[in-house]
């Protein structure tokens, strides 16, 4: 059937229908419902070919981006969270031995005032050694793990960064803010997920 052919043919089946067609340019399906609308309404008239249960395809298709996003924001969140336990437990021996030192410097001036303002001098010089020292070897550890985990998972470095900020943010107050970049990032990472799948 050529173009002209099918066009007339899609007339003639949309007249016979009460003027109600498939949304799909130049479907020639007839008509399996109205589509009932995902977060809103829509209305799409849909054939059995372009949707799936009550929804046409194109809110089909939102609705399992949507999904998709969720599920990449979990896995993406849960190995943030696993990195940055890797990272302090990293930096624990440093930490440990530097507080250790402190403590000792503490006790030792016990009962000795007069001598109390160089010890302290020397356990903020030590405690500032130490807490370096670490700060060091965590960004040294996060900048070998990133390239590792963003091989199998796209974009978590932007994510990973994003989620610092929210996070050292919202230090203070309970729960987590889902800025807007981390969307864009799970969502951009999602529509890609679904074009592959489409291939």
């Amino acid at each position: 059937m050529n173009e002209k052919e099918n066009t007339t043919a899609r007339r003639t089946r949309i007249a016979r229908a009460g003027g109600i067609a498939c949304f799909t340019t130049d479907c020639n399906e007839a008509v399996t419902g109205q589509c009932t609308g995902y977060e809103g309404s829509c209305g799409r008239f849909y054939c059995s070919i372009h949707s799936t249960g009550t929804l046409c395809a194109i809110c089909a298709a939102r609705k399992l981006n949507d999904e998709l996003a969720r599920q990449i924001y979990q896995d993406y969140l849960q190995t943030a969270e696993q990195l940055q336990k890797e990272v302090r437990e990293a930096a624990m021996p440093v930490s440990i031995i530097g507080s250790l030192i402190m403590i000792l410097i503490l006790l030792s001036q016990l009962g000795n005032s007069a001598n109390f303002g160089s010890a302290f001098a020397w356990m903020l010089l030590i405690g500032g050694g130490f807490a370096i020292g670490a700060l060091i070897i965590q960004q040294n550890k996060e900048q070998a793990r990133l390239p590792e985990i963003s091989k199998i998972k796209p974009d978590f470095p932007a994510f990973y960064k994003e989620w610092k900020v929210q996070k050292n943010k919202e230090a203070l107050k309970t729960g987590l803010a889902v800025a807007g970049v981390l969307a864009v990032i799970v969502f951009g990472v999602a529509a890609a997920a679904t074009k592959r799948d489409r291939r």
